[in-house]
């Protein structure tokens, strides 16, 4: 199966860092493997290769991280 993921996912108002960190480990994997892309205000480590866009989110400065 193909496709592509684009997702909003928490940005750790309800979550603790700790279980961020580990969504965002594997989303940023899946990403940089197999493209689509994700809306966040969550600091990713740019290390990784993904290319980003900034843009709001209702009132939140976030960015669109996607494979380039």
């Amino acid at each position: 199966m193909t496709g592509t993921i684009v997702t909003n996912p928490p940005y750790g108002n309800r979550l603790e860092s700790d279980d961020l960190d580990e969504i965002y480990k594997k989303l940023i994997t899946e990403v940089s493997k197999n493209g689509g892309g994700f809306i966040t205000n969550y600091p990713v480590d740019v290390r990784y290769g993904l290319a980003n866009r900034k843009l709001l989110n209702g009132s939140d400065e976030c960015r669109f991280y996607y494979k380039k």
